[in-house]
């Protein structure tokens, strides 16, 4: 059998004190629907999600990464937004956007290109830049969510600096899903 990872590459994200205390708010007001909310420590911009690989792959991922990102700076990012992925009658992701926006489609695409040079294809749903907070099983009051999400409209959550990239194995636990660090790029 092939010894094979689940993997993702990704741009971390590590929220401030204030941004912690404004999800713990919404957390509290949605406390009555089923909400898998995402452990802070774990937030991150999903550039590829590649999935089951082989072990024997995950050089070529890394020197796919080193390519991509070869003379990538560093830059401001800010989370902005509250938003719902799925309908308003079934809602199935919380999200908050990622910015600028334009920064991170333009390290998807030179990722997506790379990647795609050593037989790893994109799906194709359009890239949205977001960090997801909550993976929704159940919402009660589909209008407290609507309130909820508008009262964040043009807010801003947090602020800091993109400056590496990272391959992470993420390993599915009862509990959720653990992820490791497997490859850093760092942006110069």
């Amino acid at each position: 059998m092939i010894e094979a990872k689940r993997l993702f590459i990704a741009i971390p994200f590590l929220p401030n004190q204030s941004m912690l205390d404004e999800l713990a708010k919404i957390r509290q007001t949605l406390a009555a629907d089923s909400i898998n909310w995402i452990a802070p420590h774990q937030f991150h911009l999903t550039l590829k999600f590649i999935g089951e690989t082989p072990v024997s792959k995950i050089e070529s991922i890394e020197n796919a990464m080193k390519k991509a990102f070869l003379n990538a700076k560093s830059f401001d990012i800010s989370l902005e937004l509250l938003k719902i992925f799925g309908s308003e009658y079934k809602p199935r992701v919380i999200w908050t956007r990622f910015c600028p926006e334009e920064t991170a489609k333009d390290f998807f695409g030179k990722l997506k290109t790379e990647m795609e040079s050593i037989g790893i294809e994109y799906d194709r749903q359009n890239f949205v830049p977001h960090i997801t907070l909550g993976r929704i099983r159940t919402i009660h009051d589909r209008r407290l969510l609507k309130l909820v999400t508008e009262k964040y409209d043009g807010f801003v959550f947090d602020k800091s600096v993109a400056n590496e990239v990272l391959l992470y194995e993420s390993i599915l636990k009862s509990d959720g899903s653990e992820y490791r660090i497997r490859f850093r790029k760092s942006l110069i």
